[in-house]
């Protein structure tokens, strides 16, 4: 994936986080619930873990990020990922690159 195209998902995924979860079903109490809890966490920075071997994107995402009521995390590899989460407690979302060298 190109640089454009990252930015342009990541605009994308700063929009649907902003806009809270579309999810609701009529009737459904675990939906509601559910998004009852997200929606009261993003009063709240964010707190948000970016996973990747390659320092450009995740200095990237980092930036991107940080200065929009997200508080950033970085790891470089999953082990470095699960020190952060062993540190910091849970995480609202991990962008994670699943392709790793």
């Amino acid at each position: 994936m190109d640089r454009t195209k990252m930015f342009q998902h990541c605009y994308a995924l700063k929009g649907r986080l902003q806009a809270g979860p579309n999810f609701r079903q009529r009737g459904s109490t675990v939906a509601s619930t559910f998004t009852a809890q997200l929606e009261f966490s993003f009063r709240e920075a964010v707190k948000l873990l970016v996973v990747d071997d390659d320092a450009d994107t995740r200095q990237m995402l980092s930036v991107y990020f940080s200065g929009q009521e997200y508080s950033v995390a970085t790891a470089s590899s999953g082990k470095e990922a699960l020190d952060a989460m062993k540190r910091n407690g849970h995480f609202d979302l991990v962008l994670l690159d699943l392709v790793t060298s």
